[in-house]
């Protein structure tokens, strides 16, 4: 069930989760403690902090030649402000998966093992409301190992990877929508192809120490093999893949009906209508809009405050001109891991064209564009859908002006034109 260890040979190292019972009393141990601190890149929720306590129980000392017993460890993870992103998610109420630890044993002889050892995060019950931090637990066991040589081993953590399922109340997955890019910006893929899964991409804040502990190979008084030389072929770790747990699918029938999560967002901004007002105008605005899960299109209902600005068409004379810019059918658009776009149809009105601010010109209800306007809209910057939001913007294009009494034939005939923006600001609200 394990290959031996011994430097002076061809090294190897078995992976797994299973404990291994071996007959050989453990030494006096302690179990060894170490806390770090990663950023991590989820689907839906953004790149958030997560804290893990890893302990693990490890003796202070082992005989030369004999085989380790499988060092127990339990992982203990604080998840930082995941409630929004948990919380928007329909049905979503348990999460369970595993957590993946690449180590590396460094030898007294200079050797470096590799050592991976899968630890298993069980089915959690989401509390309501999504606790900050949310806690889960993986527990697990290190591969054995056997070193013939007296001296002082440590045990360094390379790598973290996480793999997650979300769950309904009745234990099914929720497929969610995969991570394309980890925390750097470097495609990924995924890591089981499972669509029932999912990665969570992490990365080790930097200045920290991750030795997570060490012990000592002591000779057991028989006749002491020959000291390797280090600095030879690297070992070949021999590491089993572990077989995926998959979740049972439900039995075939009609289509389910897809997951949604519901996302709520503040607008704030400018608008540019260069055609009609001179510089640009500010826009503010709401977003409510409900996801599909599993393939990151949503609809959204879009609601854009009216606003104002200074008429081009008159000159030098002092023209105000409120504008109303509608919305006409809903939004729509797609989350695609952290790019966000987004597509609408506007009408623009002129409300109203007061000369000094006070004296009415023309405006109302009727003074609107004749056609409406398609825009495009797409980010600017990475966008965080549950924490900090992020920029959008687009160019539209509008038609000539109808329904506006004296004016429209001033100002109707130079409206029509491109080169239109909106340039604005999302972020999550309750």
């Amino acid at each position: 069930m394990s290959r031996f260890l011994r430097p002076s040979r061809a090294l190897a190292a078995a992976g797994g989760v299973a404990a291994l019972t071996l007959a050989v009393a453990a030494p006096a141990g302690a179990v060894q403690s170490k806390t770090l601190t990663y950023k991590c890149k989820y689907p839906l929720i953004g790149i958030k902090a997560l804290s893990i306590k890893i302990d693990l129980d490890i003796p202070n000392t082992w005989p030369a030649g004999q085989a380790t017993n499988p060092f127990g460890i339990v992982a203990t993870a604080s998840a930082f402000d995941m409630a929004a992103g948990l919380q928007a998610v329909d049905g979503l109420t348990a999460i369970e998966g595993t957590s993946t630890a690449f180590a590396t044993v460094k030898t007294a002889q200079g050797f470096s093992v590799p050592a991976k050892t899968v630890a298993t995060i069980a089915k959690t019950t989401l509390p309501n409301p999504v606790p900050n931090p949310l806690v889960l637990t993986a527990t697990g066991s290190t591969p054995a190992l056997t070193f013939d040589e007296p001296g002082v081993e440590k045990i360094v953590l390379d790598k973290l990877a996480i793999n997650l399922t979300a769950l309904d109340a009745g234990g099914a997955p929720i497929v969610l929508p995969p991570v394309t890019k980890d925390i750097d910006g470097v495609a990924v893929s995924d890591s089981d192809g499972n669509t029932n899964t999912f990665d969570v991409y992490c990365k080790l804040d930097a200045g920290q120490d991750t030795t997570l502990g060490s012990f000592e190979i002591v000779n057991d008084g028989s006749t002491p093999g020959p000291t390797p030389t280090p600095g030879g072929a690297t070992p070949t770790p021999v590491v089993p893949t572990p077989t995926p747990v998959v979740p049972t699918p439900t039995p075939g029938g009609a289509t389910p009906t897809p997951v949604l999560a519901k996302f709520k967002y503040s607008l704030q901004g400018t608008a540019a209508v260069n055609t009609l007002t001179k510089g640009t105008m500010p826009l503010t605005g709401s977003i409510d809009a409900a996801l599909n899960v599993a393939t990151g299109d949503y609809t959204a209902t879009t609601v854009l405050n009216p606003t104002q600005g200074r008429l081009t068409a008159l000159g030098i004379l002092p023209v105000t001109v409120g504008i109303a810019m509608v919305p006409s059918g809903p939004t729509t658009g797609k989350l695609v891991d952290d790019q966000l776009t987004a597509n609408l149809k506007i009408r623009v009105k002129v409300t109203s064209v007061k000369l000094f601010g006070a004296i009415p010109l023309a405006g109302g209800n009727n003074c609107q564009t004749t056609k409406l306007s398609d825009i495009a809209l797409k980010s600017t910057d990475s966008f965080d859908p549950t924490g900090t939001g992020g920029n959008i913007g687009g160019t539209f294009a509008i038609s000539d002006l109808n329904g506006c009494g004296i004016l429209n034939g001033i100002v109707s005939p130079l409206t029509a034109g491109n080169g239109n923006s909106i340039q604005a600001k999302l972020t999550p609200s309750s």
